[in-house]
């Protein structure tokens, strides 16, 4: 019961790495997202604290989360990189 338990539990939830698969897939998207996302931080910086915070917190916190992040998306690539070579050979027949 247990064992089907967890495989219902893992079709369910498979669903929700749909989106980050996507973005991994492809390095300019991993690129566009981890740009995004370190554009939005900088945009945060600025709407709180303005250009003085910018300059004192944001130009250490800014690249080390966008090595952060590039980091992370790297990480999950190879995590999950069988799924997603599995996915492109059944996407490379209907294209």
């Amino acid at each position: 019961m247990l064992a089907g338990l967890r495989l219902r539990l893992h079709d369910v939830l498979g669903a929700l790495w749909w989106p980050v698969d996507w973005v991994i897939s492809s390095e300019s998207r991993t690129g566009a997202a981890v740009a995004t996302s370190t554009g939005a931080l900088v945009v945060y910086f600025m709407a709180t604290g303005g250009l003085h915070e910018l300059l004192t917190t944001g130009i250490q916190t800014c690249p080390a989360a966008a090595a952060i992040l590039y980091g992370l998306t790297r990480r999950l690539r190879r995590i999950r990189g069988p799924e997603l070579a599995a996915r492109r050979r059944r996407g490379a027949t209907t294209r």
